[in-house]
C-alpha cells in the first residue's frame, strides 16, 4: 500500500466519487436569474458547498449573476468534502539541501548560458549559506571582473558559446543575475537563485530583443531538493515542458498529466511544489479523490499550493462562457483557466481539507479567499493581485494595504 493510500484511508484504489445529479429547483422564480438575491444564490449553490460572489460579465452587472445548472454527473462537489482527511498525517521532515547539490544545479545553469567558469572557480557558500565571491585574481583569463559595485555585486565580462560578448551581473545578496549582450547593448536575460525549504532553485527569463511584446520569450526553472531530485521546467510561446529525475540517475520522466504529477510529488514528498511558471496539463484529472491526493503534498504549505494552482491554471478576468458561474474545481483544472471565483474554490477546498478556517470576501465584481491556519497565520488568496498570495496580519490590515477604498459586500465563512 503506498503512502497516499495510507494517508487517505484507502485500502485499495480510490473509490469513484458518488454520482448524484443535482435536483431541479422547485421554485419557478429561480428561473428568473436576473431577480435572484445573493441569499437565494447562496442557498442554491450551497448544495455544492460553493458560495456566490458579486460578479458580472465585463464588470457590467451588479448583484449576483448566476446560472443555475446541473452539476456534471461526476462532479457533485461539497467544499467540506474530506475535511480533516489529513489530520495527524505528516510528510517526512525536509532536510537541508547540501552544498554539493547547490553546486551541481548552479553549474548546470552556468553551462546553459555559456559562462566559462564553474561555481567553484569563482563562488563559495559560507557557513550561513550565503553566496560569496572568491578572490578575482585567481580567475582564469576567460573572464574580466569589475568590482565597481563591490564584491557582493560583481560585473563579469565573457564570450558565450556563440562567441558573443556578454556581461553578467551577480547580485549575490539578493540572489539575482542579469545578462547583457554587449554587441547589441541590450539586456537579454535575468534569473533568481536561492536556497529555501530544503531546495535550491534557479529561475530564469529570456527576452526577445527584436519583439515589441513585454512578455519573456522563455521561462525556465531548475530545482533540486535535499534528496537530489531535480525538477526542470520551461515555458516558451505558450508551450510548457516539465521533467524530473534523480541527480545520480540518467534519464528523465516528463510530466504529461495527473499520473506523472502524482509520481513526481511522491518522489518530492516533504518539499515545496517545485514549479512556479511552468504550466502543467491536468485535463485527465478524474475525481475529487485524485485532487485530494495532490493536495496532500501541500498540507500546511499555502505558498506551495498557490504555486500548483497557478501552474495548472491561467488567470482570466472573466468567464469564457456567456455568463459567469461558479465551477467545480475539477472543471477549472481540466480547462486550464479560471477567474477569481474559480481560484477561491480551489483555495477554499485545500484549506478545508487541512482544517483551516476559510472566509470568502465579496467585493463589487470580485471575490477572494482569506484563510486562517490552525497555527493562526493569515493568508489571502487573491487573484487580482500580482503575487496571488499574501501573508497578512489580519483581514482588516490586508484590505487597508491592497484596497484603498474597499466596499465589502459580504464575508461568508465556510
Amino acid at each position: 500500500m503506498n503512502i497516499l493510500s495510507r494517508v487517505l484511508g484507502l485500502k485499495t484504489k480510490p473509490a469513484p466519487v458518488t454520482h448524484e445529479e443535482a435536483p431541479k429547483p422547485a421554485d419557478p422564480t429561480v428561473e428568473n436569474k436576473a431577480n435572484m438575491t445573493r441569499r437565494d444564490a447562496l442557498k442554491i449553490l450551497g448544495k455544492f458547498g460553493i458560495a456566490c460572489a458579486t460578479v458580472g460579465v465585463a464588470g457590467a452587472l451588479q448583484g449576483c449573476d448566476v446560472r443555475y445548472r446541473r452539476a456534471p454527473v461526476d462532479q457533485n462537489f461539497d467544499i467540506n468534502q474530506g475535511e480533516g482527511k489529513f489530520e495527524g498525517q505528516q510528510l517526512p521532515e525536509v532536510g537541508e539541501v547540501s552544498k554539493e547539490n547547490v553546486v551541481y544545479l548552479f553549474d548546470q545553469y552556468l553551462s546553459d548560458i555559456g559562462f566559462p567558469l564553474s561555481f567553484d572557480d569563482f563562488l563559495e557558500l559560507d557557513e550561513s549559506r550565503q553566496f560569496k565571491l572568491k578572490d578575482p585574481t585567481t580567475f582564469n583569463d576567460k573572464v574580466k571582473v569589475n568590482l565597481g559595485y563591490g564584491a557582493d555585486k560583481p560585473y563579469i565580462s565573457y564570450n558565450n558559446n556563440e562567441n558573443q560578448p556578454q556581461t553578467i551581473i551577480f547580485d549575490l545578496k539578493k540572489g539575482f543575475i542579469t545578462i547583457k549582450d554587449e554587441s547589441t547593448n541590450t539586456f537579454t536575460a535575468d534569473a533568481n537563485f536561492g536556497i529555501t525549504k530544503g531546495q535550491f532553485a534557479v529561475r530564469s527569463r529570456e527576452t526577445d530583443t527584436e519583439s515589441t511584446e513585454e512578455l519573456p520569450l522563455r521561462l525556465s526553472e531548475k530545482v533540486i531538493n535535499s534528496k537530489g531530485l531535480i525538477c526542470e521546467g520551461t515555458h516558451e510561446r505558450d508551450k510548457s515542458t516539465a521533467v524530473y529525475y534523480q541527480k545520480d540517475k540518467p534519464g528523465s520522466s516528463e510530466i504529461r498529466g495527473t499520473a506523472d504529477l502524482l509520481d513526481m510529488l511522491g518522489k518530492n514528498d516533504g518539499h515545496d511544489y517545485p514549479f512556479k511558471s511552468t504550466k502543467i496539463n491536468l485535463r485527465d484529472i478524474k475525481d475529487v479523490n485524485q485532487l485530494m491526493q495532490i493536495y496532500y503534498y501541500f498540507s500546511g504549505k499555502p505558498e506551495s499550493m498557490k504555486d500548483f494552482v497557478i501552474s495548472a491554471m491561467a488567470f482570466e478576468f472573466f468567464d469564457k462562457g456567456m455568463k459567469d458561474e461558479y465551477r467545480h474545481p475539477l472543471d477549472s483544472l481540466k480547462s486550464g483557466w479560471g477567474d477569481c471565483d474559480d481560484f477561491v474554490v480551489l483555495a477554499g477546498f485545500w484549506a478545508k481539507l487541512n482544517g483551516h478556517k476559510v472566509k470568502y470576501v465579496f467585493l463589487p465584481n470580485h471575490v477572494f479567499a482569506f484563510v486562517t491556519t490552525k497555527d493562526n497565520k493569515n493568508y489571502a488568496f487573491d487573484s487580482q493581485k500580482p503575487e496571488y498570495f499574501h501573508e497578512a496580519n489580519s483581514l482588516n490590515s490586508y484590505m487597508k494595504e491592497y484596497y484603498k477604498d474597499p466596499t465589502v459586500d459580504e464575508i461568508t465563512e465556510v
